[in-house]
């Protein structure tokens, strides 16, 4: 869970090497509320951000937030790379310091076999 507390990133999953990011859930449970702009980013431990969730000049609002994905994070999201990919979330508001908010993030993936294919394929239980 990510609150508006979480300023400086927090680890919240670790992805296998060779891992496809799929998707990416943000669940907001409470809504966030600082003055001006809320973001939350989901990204690298490197920094490198893969995705985003803004609301400018309005709080993040509860239910399930719209994730942006740009062309520049597509090429991390294609595949994680040969090593495993810490992931974590942060929150950044400006104006009025938030005093509520709470988000779930869910990171959704498959991972490649030996052979390439992805497990589970799309016809697999």
């Amino acid at each position: 869970t990510l609150a508006y507390t979480d300023t400086t990133a927090k680890t919240i999953a670790v992805l296998p090497a060779g891992a496809q990011i799929t998707n990416v859930f943000v669940d907001v449970t409470a809504a966030f509320n600082a003055g001006t702009n809320n973001v939350i980013t989901v990204q690298t431990a490197g920094g490198s951000s893969l995705a985003s969730v803004t609301a400018t000049a309005a709080n993040i609002t509860t239910g399930r937030a719209t994730v942006v994905l740009t062309a520049a994070q597509m090429s991390t999201i294609l595949n994680v790379g040969s090593t495993d990919l810490i992931i974590q979330a942060v929150f950044a508001g400006t104006g009025t310091t938030a005093s509520t908010g709470a988000a779930t993030i869910t990171i959704q993936y498959v991972v490649l076999g030996s052979d390439g294919a992805a497990n589970p394929t799309s016809t697999q239980a």
